[in-house]
């Protein structure tokens, strides 16, 4: 029997413990900020159901039949409570909608489903119980596809609101690597590529693949590792983020890929107030070097220049096709050539550079200046 096989009792006991262990973290972040209580819900839901595989795989449900299924309905809750994290992150704060509601219908549903199974006896639940042999296709196929599409449905959203979030912070800073959530993205995307590859292995097990309910159990267990990495994820990254959304200010939350003309339909800045600002913020770049300052905000360029933020966001992203932290990292880059073509400096190691010009480490250097000159600083001084 499946269920008796050690090595699945000892890697769902360590996601047990994993889980355990952030949510003990979680608790502790959520007392700073509640944004992260979708997460700790999620670590709670992790560890139950994981608590229910172990029981399973063990046989010892047997002794505790109310437990039986009782996991089965929170799997349509994985998704969901990964973008309502990253929905609060957006907004900086915990995002509550009475529309919100809409949100829960797909696992209201689902316990609706089982909630007549819920009411059996213990009896009746083991008699069930033992009389389960492998997984039914033609009774749990539907079950599947639902639990498949609304998973992958929020885990969409919650990218898009994730490409959002990191949008906005380049808006207002000038040093993104440790509060972007890139890492997230990628995770995100490889929980959307593990649903579709159990999308995939359900169909062909129609056509008599014998392998199924192995390789099910492992895409499971992966994506189980790849939601709590998400979580890790968020817990590493926290002082960062924290620190960068309590220093931030209001400024409209936009997409990448908004028209200009929309996104200051509404602004008061005219167009000879607008060349104005251009033209101090361009000799005040050139004569005070601000950007030689690491973990510029735009919010320090406002009260360096008093000009208001949201009138330099503007202006850079009219003027420059730029977002504040490429407008700054440019002029960065600008200052580390000058300094790599220096006969006097050429003993000095790329990340002095980096530090020297404002830059908060090597790989921030790298990433703004092969997204300039398409070539790493090496290639570039070899040409």
């Amino acid at each position: 029997m499946l269920k008796q096989i050690n090595f699945w009792n000892t890697i769902v006991v360590l996601q047990v413990v994993f889980a355990l262990i952030l949510l003990f973290f979680l608790v502790r972040l959520i007392k700073k900020s509640k944004i992260y209580i979708p997460l700790l819900i999620f670590a709670i839901l992790t560890v139950f159901d994981s608590i229910i595989l172990v029981l399973s795989y063990t046989g010892l449900i047997e002794k505790l039949p109310h437990l039986i299924n009782t996991n089965e309905s929170l799997f349509l809750l994985y998704g969901l409570l990964l973008f309502l994290y990253i929905r609060n992150l957006l907004h900086r704060r915990l995002i509550y909608k009475k529309s919100d509601v809409l949100f829960f219908l797909p696992f209201i549903v689902s316990l609706l489903v089982y909630l007549p199974y819920f009411f059996k006896t213990a009896a009746e639940k083991l008699s069930y119980y033992n009389a389960e042999s492998g997984i039914d296709f033609s009774e749990e196929i539907w079950e599947w596809l639902f639990y498949f599409l609304v998973n992958i449905y929020f885990l969409w959203k919650a990218l898009e609101t994730l490409n959002v979030f990191n949008f906005n912070q380049k808006k207002q800073l000038s040093d993104v690597e440790n509060s972007n959530l890139l890492y997230t993205s990628k995770l995100i995307k490889v929980c959307i590529i593990l649903f579709c590859l159990e999308f995939v292995l359900v169909y062909i097990s129609f056509l008599g693949f014998k392998h199924f309910e192995e390789i099910y159990l492992i895409l499971n267990f992966l994506n189980g590792i790849v939601f709590l990495l998400i979580a890790l994820d968020a817990v590493v990254h926290s002082k960062y983020i924290l620190e960068d959304q309590n220093s931030l200010i209001a400024l409209p939350i936009l997409k990448e890929e908004e028209n200009e003309t929309n996104k200051y339909a509404k602004s008061s800045l005219t167009e000879i107030s607008s060349k104005k600002i251009k033209t101090i913020l361009l000799e005040f770049m050139e004569n005070e070097k601000p950007y030689l300052t690491p973990k510029l905000r735009i919010k320090d360029l406002s009260e360096l220049t008093n000009i208001p933020a949201h009138h330099i966001s503007q202006v850079i992203n009219e003027s420059f096709q730029q977002n504040f932290y490429e407008f700054i990292n440019a002029y960065r880059i600008k200052e580390a050539v000058l300094l790599l073509k220096d006969p006097k400096l050429k003993e000095y190691t790329y990340e002095s550079i980096a530090y020297d010009v404002g830059f908060n480490s090597r790989s921030a250097f790298y990433t703004a200046f092969k997204k300039i000159y398409n070539t790493t600083p090496t290639k570039y001084l070899k040409k």
